[in-house]
């Protein structure tokens, strides 16, 4: 049998971890397909730009747990593993301080190594092919979090959680929406602090994504026929909460809306909530689109 190379390990262990130790209490709690908690079988794909939140709401706000598909992690993954560290520094000829991604340029190159060394498509196919050989009562929930900046993301992942045998019923989206000013107060906080130009275009591009989703219609089932949500993540604003120690809260407040159930209609565009609408205008930094 082939011995598994050091980055097959990674990629494993950033299979085997999730987040199904989540300690959450809510008085408030998204759920998918109505139901808190349902163990296998869910897709839930969680959109939002950098420094949106989206993390903190699917720890502490989502009636669900699962594997989790997050490119952010698998940068930590490799920050914190030495010997692949140092490898990949020798390799593209940078420092292995590069990896600590401290500033920008940092993060920018690391998210380059990664794609370019193909861990990222290894990770993907892991969660994938775990999925695809899993009885029908045994699938993993999957939950993936990335920017959705691009229709083309959104299209690529409902097609490749079908082609593993995930109902389009079980298929669902949540858009969170933070107020690009603090996401970007936010990101200067981070470790792992992004261009903000770069911030900026991908909240942009999410937002005209999310348009372009909604404006589809019934259409929409052809991708997915799930629950799709529009939750609001400024802190102490649309969100409050009582911390409950390092990692965990109480959240006794949220404001979000579902805009379609689980194989219902999509709500159409003209009678979309109007608070909503004008709450994501003030958000988004393009709001003129909506």
């Amino acid at each position: 049998m082939r011995e598994k190379d050091l980055f097959e390990e990674v990629i494993e262990a950033m299979y085997e971890s999730d987040n199904e130790d989540s300690n959450i209490l809510v008085a408030k709690q998204i759920t998918f397909g109505g139901k808190s908690y349902e163990n296998y079988g869910q897709v839930v794909m969680v959109g939002g730009g950098s420094g949106s939140g989206k993390r903190f709401q699917i720890s502490q706000l989502f009636g669900i747990t699962g594997k989790n598909y997050d490119v952010d992690s698998l940068k930590e993954f490799v920050k914190k593993n030495n010997i692949l560290r140092e490898k990949l520094s020798e390799k593209y000829g940078v420092s292995e301080s590069v990896f600590d991604m401290k500033t920008p340029k940092d993060v920018s190159e690391v998210h380059s190594i990664i794609k370019q060394e193909g861990l990222q498509q290894k990770y993907e196919n892991m969660i994938f092919n775990m999925a695809k050989y899993s009885g029908e009562k045994t699938k993993p929930n999957l939950i993936f979090d990335k920017t959705f900046s691009s229709f083309v993301d959104f299209v690529y992942v409902t097609e490749r959680v079908k082609e593993m045998g995930y109902d389009p019923k079980n298929i669902h989206f949540v858009w969170v929406v933070n107020d690009y000013r603090v996401a970007l107060e936010q990101n200067k906080k981070r470790s792992r602090t992004v261009d903000e130009n770069v911030v900026m275009s991908i909240h942009k591009h999410t937002s005209m994504t999310i348009k372009d989703i909604l404006q589809l219609g019934d259409k929409l089932r052809k991708y997915m026929d799930g629950d799709f949500w529009i939750s609001f993540n400024k802190i102490d604003v649309d969100v409050k909460s009582e911390k409950l120690g390092e990692n965990n809260y109480h959240i006794t407040d949220a404001t979000y809306y579902k805009i379609k159930e689980k194989g219902g209609s999509l709500v159409s565009y003209e009678e979309l909530n109007k608070d909503m609408i004008n709450k994501i205008k003030e958000y988004v930094p393009n709001g003129e689109i909506w």
